[in-house]
């Protein structure tokens, strides 16, 4: 069995590493589109389309009345307003011939409705709507006595053609009718009020629900004909044409009287997309129960779950649901390549997607996204306190705030959906819908998947969601479309928006900036862009952007010293401490005090640049080694400061050993700085001539500060992780001199071979014990991958994992004498530990597996829109808080990361478990983004996307 074992790593190991392998193919995976649109005079942004300015939708709030799923226009969303119609896909509008109450209600199902396009019912009578041209006419069908409609159900019958029962509900009772194209007959009255309705077309199925009970009434005889003597009831138990199946009590919280129901009834959806081979619950009249308090699942044979926070709903007050449309009885393929099909939440803090089928694949293995404390009764057979099966977790989502919806800049985290608040619309009647992304929304990108689209009415407009089939080359080509407005003198920084939400216009500004860090990001990304694709305009990009580093050298007038941002003077002079202007490059001024930041940043941007863009021109090399040796010459002849203009180091440029060796005040940077030392040397070391002045200063210097200093010894608990320390900033820092150091160190020199053994055993505690796998960020995980020698580019030499350990290469530093060289400049393989086994562990193919599957998570859920929009998480109930207080004081960041499209849109030195923040008025560059992406493919974790896949991506428009 061991030797099986054994056989099954090193083959499942062999498997991801041989030749181009990938760890994760770049298959289509779901990427939900939102079209925000407000009402006029609401929030009015050229960002949006021009349909809802108009005349029928002229008011502020308020304005929808009710939704329909049919529509002239063609099975769209039509929505009602003071003074007309409107449909919510194409901006069609009608005129109507009546005055629309607010109370109006709708219900359409996309075709002719006894005699009418819609029925629309007001507090007395219950209408036939028509619509042509331009116009919607309005005959009474029938009076009610219910009062202000709060529900409007109507189901086909089975027998007659053109017969229709529908049902109305409100304050005063509930009534339904039997409606022809020329009749409209009474056939039950209720004196009970209902709050929502419901109809199960596979369970011939009526539901009701109050804050009393959730009544079931059969409609079988109903829905085939056979009135068997109908006569109008007198009781609340139903009749001969609806007889009673049973009713289930609602919980009555003020009296202590538990029922079925876990709250007062306020919204219902049946789920008739039948899948009886999957026992997973769902579909085949899957009853969902939405409540104040949890949402309720009544499964096909009548037993009843809760789903509340601790089981993964993110928020409670549900006002409305809405199932994905489906064919009745259709087969979706099977597990684990099935699509998600949502049941839409709708509450009064935004929305909810729950996928009972959810299911998430890397590698062909299930991936645990969600899990239930315990489990979902019924659903897979599962009992309290166990766990749904991998391959059948259901799988949340929560969208909320601007990102989503169309909300106002007075109130841009306002997201209320009220009741009927969602219309979902089937593939087949949108037809080739297409909602577009980017900046000013034209490009079309990835594919519509044939999924359904739900239109989602909020007090403030509407949003139409889409989910399209993506490759993340898709998101890549998207990202690329983005940067212009982001790179001004080949330097990268945020734009800034001139108000909430408004992006058609970007502005650059230099003001503030770490343009080092932020464009070295993008000189790497195109750098790996460039060796996997060799096109053209990535090798420009990575010149383009790599200019604007070199300018930031250049401006400053002291050979090694860097510039955070360098500006011309189409740019006022900044009223801000510690700007100049230059002396060496007319013209410009630029913005001193350059920390450990910029120096990260620059220090692992040129080596790449020079390895993959620059590689076989020589005079190419040594201009971009050459930026790097200047800035470690410089940082070294100072005594390890980065000393300004002024005469004086910057406030964060200290390496040397009597600050970090000597000051408790940087007990949290000893580690890191130490490392950023060494592997700025380790690097520099690489691209000098050996024996060369630069040579002997470099390893003078390694030699002083790794062993004579101690910093070697720094290294092994670098990641501080005292929660009231943690700074993500020194994460970034951290990872960037990792990768640097492991990706430039000659381990065949015993002077480089210990603080490369060290170096390994200090990023496996920082990824583990440091915490930072927690994070599941992309550019972590490819840089770790990476570091470990767990991941190789397309034709490097196979490196062992990290994971078996190294032994030292030749002399240790003790044997090291000064005039000692070493022949290579490449990242050689270091020997395996004698008693190395002979095969891979499972342990580390395992580990591989799990951080790609990480690494592609994080890249697949960053959002689309790189607006910094407001996100605000900490009202969540499925979230656990940190009770320990971070390093401003603050408790209450969540302990699971979110996916990035449900929280702030942060960069790499951002707090990744923050709730809430931003504020809708810039825009983060794609950098952080494209680096972890192309480095990914650079090193086979993400593979390339089919050329079927590929081909078929639309473009712009």
């Amino acid at each position: 069995m061991a030797l099986l074992r054994t056989a099954a790593a090193a083959l499942l190991l062999l498997l991801l590493h041989c030749g181009n392998a990938q760890l994760i193919d770049d298959t289509p995976y779901p990427e939900l589109i939102s079209l925000r649109q407000p009402f006029a005079g609401v929030w009015s942004s050229p960002l949006l389309p021009s349909a809802w300015q108009s005349s029928v939708c002229a008011n502020v709030t308020a304005t929808v009345r009710g939704a329909t799923d049919a529509s002239p226009a063609g099975g769209s969303a039509l929505l009602a307003c003071e003074s007309g119609f409107v449909d919510a896909i194409t901006g069609a509008q009608w005129s109507s011939s009546v005055s629309l109450a607010p109370e109006l209600q709708l219900f359409g199902s996309g075709t002719t409705i006894a005699g009418a396009s819609f029925l629309a019912a007001s507090p007395s009578t219950l209408y036939r709507v028509v619509c042509a041209a331009s116009a919607c006419t309005f005959a009474a069908a029938a009076s009610h006595t219910v009062g202000a409609v709060q529900d409007l159900l109507a189901f086909q019958s089975v027998s007659v053609s053109g017969a229709w029962f529908v049902w109305l509900t409100g304050p005063n009772g509930t009534q339904a009718f039997r409606m022809t194209p020329t009749t409209a007959s009474p056939v039950y009255s209720d004196a009970a009020a209902y709050a929502a309705l419901a109809y199960s077309v596979v369970k011939r199925e009526v539901a009701l629900g109050n804050r009393t009970k959730l009544l079931l009434l059969d409609a079988s005889a109903a829905v085939l004909e056979v009135p068997n003597g109908f006569a109008p009831p007198r009781s609340t138990a139903g009749n001969a044409l609806f007889p009673q199946r049973r009713f289930l009590w609602v919980t009555n919280i003020s009296q202590g009287w538990g029922g079925e129901v876990d709250d007062v009834v306020s919204a219902l959806a049946y789920d008739d997309f039948g899948l009886p081979s999957d026992g997973l619950g769902s579909g085949n009249g899957t009853l969902y129960i939405g409540n104040p308090t949890a949402l309720n699942i009544m499964m096909p044979d009548g037993t009843m779950t809760r789903v509340d926070g601790m089981g993964g709903l993110p928020w409670g007050n549900i006002t409305s649901l809405a199932v994905a449309a489906g064919p009745t009885g259709a087969a979706l393929p099977p597990l684990p390549t099935r699509p998600s099909r949502y049941v839409y939440v709708g509450t009064t803090m935004g929305l909810v997607l729950f996928d009972p089928f959810g299911t998430q694949t890397v590698a062909g293995m299930p991936y645990q996204a969600w899990a239930s404390p315990y489990g979902m009764a019924g659903a897979v057979g599962g009992a309290p306190g166990t766990s749904v099966p991998a391959a059948y977790q259901p799988t949340w989502r929560y969208l909320y705030g601007p990102r989503w919806f169309p909300t106002t800049p007075a109130d841009n985290l306002g997201s209320s959906i009220g009741a009927k608040g969602i219309v979902t619309l089937p593939a087949s009647a949108v037809g080739a819908l297409h909602l577009p992304v980017g900046r000013n929304q034209q490009l079309q990108l990835g594919q519509p998947s044939g999924a359904d689209v739900a239109v989602v009415i909020t007090a403030a407009g509407v949003a139409t969601l889409q989910t399209q089939q993506w490759t993340l080359a898709d998101k890549a080509e998207l990202m690329e479309s983005l940067l212009p407005p982001h790179i001004v003198d080949g330097q990268v920084n945020d734009c800034n928006y001139p108000s909430f939400g408004v992006a058609t216009t970007c502005a650059w500004e230099p003001e503030g900036a770490n343009n080092g860090l932020w464009t070295s990001l993008l000189v790497a990304a195109e750098s790996f862009r460039w060796s996997v694709t060799q096109a053209d305009e990535a090798k420009a990009a990575a010149w383009t952007v790599f200019g604007g580093m070199k300018l930031l050298n250049d401006v400053t007038g002291i050979r090694g010293l860097i510039a955070r941002c360098a500006s011309d003077s189409s740019y006022p002079f900044p009223n801000q401490p510690n700007w100049y202007h230059s002396t060496s490059v007319p013209g410009y001024s630029w913005q001193g005090d350059a920390s450990s930041d910029e120096v990260s940043g620059h220090m692992l941007a040129y080596p790449v640049m020079a390895d993959l863009v620059a590689a076989g021109n020589a005079s190419a090399v040594s201009e971009v080694a050459g930026v790097l040796v200047n800035m470690a010459r410089y940082i070294t002849q100072n005594n390890f400061t980065l000393v300004d203009v002024t005469g004086k180091p910057t406030r964060w440029g200290h390496w040397e050993p009597a600050v970090l060796n000597g000051l408790q005040s940087w007990s949290d940077g000893r580690g890191l700085n130490s490392l950023q030392i060494l592997a700025l040397l380790v690097s520099a070391l690489k691209y000098t001539q050996p024996g060369s002045a630069d040579d002997t200063l470099f390893r003078n210097a390694l030699q002083y500060l790794a062993y004579d200093q101690g910093y070697v010894g720094n290294l092994a608990n670098l990641k501080i992780n005292v929660p009231s320390d943690i700074n993500y900033s020194d994460d970034e820092l951290m990872l960037f001199a990792y990768y640097t150091l492991f990706s430039n160190a000659n381990v065949s020199d015993p002077l480089q071979a210990p603080i490369y053994e060290a170096a390994l055993t200090s990023i496996k505690r920082s990824w583990y014990g440091g915490g930072v796998a927690r994070s599941r960020g992309n550019l972590w995980g490819t840089i770790y991958l990476a570091s470990i020698g767990a991941v190789q580019p397309a034709g490097a030499q196979q490196q062992p994992s990290a994971v078996r350990g190294l032994r030292s290469v030749g002399a240790s530093h003790s044997q090291y004498s000064k005039g000692q060289r070493h022949s290579h400049r490449v990242h050689s393989t270091p020997a395996l530990p004698l008693d190395a086994p002979a095969t891979p562990s499972l342990f580390a193919a395992n580990e591989a597996a799990q951080v790609a599957a990480d690494v592609a998570w994080n890249l697949r859920t960053w959002a689309v829109e790189l607006t910094g929009w407001p996100a605000q998480n900490s009202h969540r109930q499925d979230l656990i808080r940190d009770p320990n207080a971070d390093r401003f004081g603050n408790a209450g960041d969540t302990t699971v990361v979110l996916p990035m499209n449900e929280r702030v849109q942060g960069r790499w030195n951002a707090d990744p478990f923050n709730m809430d923040g931003d504020d809708g008025t810039d825009e983060g560059d794609p950098g952080v983004w494209l680096m972890p992406y192309w480095m990914s493919r650079y090193y086979n974790i993400i593979g390339a996307p089919a050329p079927a896949v590929a081909s078929n991506r639309a473009g712009a428009i």
